[in-house]
C-alpha cells in the first residue's frame, strides 16, 4: 500500500468513526444538554493544559451552539489540510480567558477540539 492510499484510509476511518460512532442522540433535547456539558468540560480541560487557571473563575463560556460541520476537520481546516467532506455534528464554543476571546469547534462529545484562528483579531 502506497503512502497516499494509507493516508486516505486513515482519514476515511477517522471520518466514519466521527460520523457513525458519535452522532446518535445529538438532537434529543435532554441528551444535547448532556453533550453540551461534556464538551464544555473537555474545552476547559484543554485550556487548563495550556494555562495555569482556575476553571471556575478564569474561563468563561460566552456561548455554545449546536452545529453540523461540513467536514471531518470541523470546519476549521488549516492551510492545505485535506478534510473528508462528511457532515459532522458538534458545537461551536466562544470562550473568554482573561481578556482574550477564543473560538473552539468540537465534535459532539468533545473528543476532537480545534481552536479556530480568526484573521484580523
Amino acid at each position: 500500500m502506497d503512502k497516499k492510499t494509507l493516508i486516505l484510509a486513515v482519514i476515511v476511518t477517522f471520518a466514519l468513526t466521527l460520523y457513525l460512532g458519535l452522532g446518535s442522540g445529538i438532537n434529543d433535547k435532554k441528551t444535547r444538554t448532556n453533550y453540551e456539558n461534556l464538551v464544555i468540560t473537555e474545552v476547559k480541560k484543554l485550556i487548563l493544559l495550556e494555562k495555569n487557571l482556575d476553571p471556575e473563575k478564569d474561563i468563561l463560556i460566552k456561548s455554545i451552539e449546536n452545529v453540523e460541520w461540513p467536514n471531518a476537520c470541523l470546519g476549521a481546516e488549516e492551510g492545505g489540510e485535506l478534510c473528508i467532506r462528511v457532515i459532522t455534528p458538534g458545537f461551536k464554543l466562544v470562550t473568554e480567558v482573561g481578556s482574550e476571546e477564543f473560538i473552539y469547534h468540537t465534535n459532539n462529545n468533545g473528543s476532537v477540539i480545534r481552536l479556530v484562528v480568526v484573521e484580523g483579531l
